[in-house]
């Protein structure tokens, strides 16, 4: 997807499968193409008129309303695997919030900080 040029911008455990041995990725609706094929250009657009994604899984670009791109991706893959490793004991994970500011400090929060929330110590 990637090496299309493209960036999914809803990575999260549902939308992976197993088939025949091989991970596979699902749920396309949200892809986005962010390099101009002829130019190889970034499409330069700084800024997105929605939330795009799950607020459990989007990366502080997403909860900032910028336009994503594969990096956002590859943020989403790292809280994935967090969730699955952590059991869903991160902070964030376990907030009946819908606010996405929530989401963006409380993520800013656990990437700046040096220490683990306690909740995650000993897994």
């Amino acid at each position: 997807m990637h090496l299309g040029n493209c960036a999914h911008r809803d990575i999260k455990p549902e939308n992976f499968r197993v088939h025949q041995g091989k991970v596979c990725i699902t749920d396309f609706g949200t892809i986005l193409k962010f390099i101009d094929d002829e130019s190889k250009d970034f499409f330069l657009v700084d800024s997105q008129q929605a939330f795009v994604g799950t607020q459990l899984y989007a990366s502080i670009n997403a909860h900032s309303y910028r336009t994503l791109c594969m990096r956002d991706d590859l943020e989403s893959l790292g809280y994935t695997i967090l969730s699955i490793y952590c059991d869903n004991k991160a902070f964030w994970f376990n907030s009946a919030s819908n606010d996405n500011n929530y989401f963006k400090n409380a993520k800013n929060d656990f990437i700046n900080s040096s220490k683990c929330d306690p909740r995650l110590q000993g897994i």
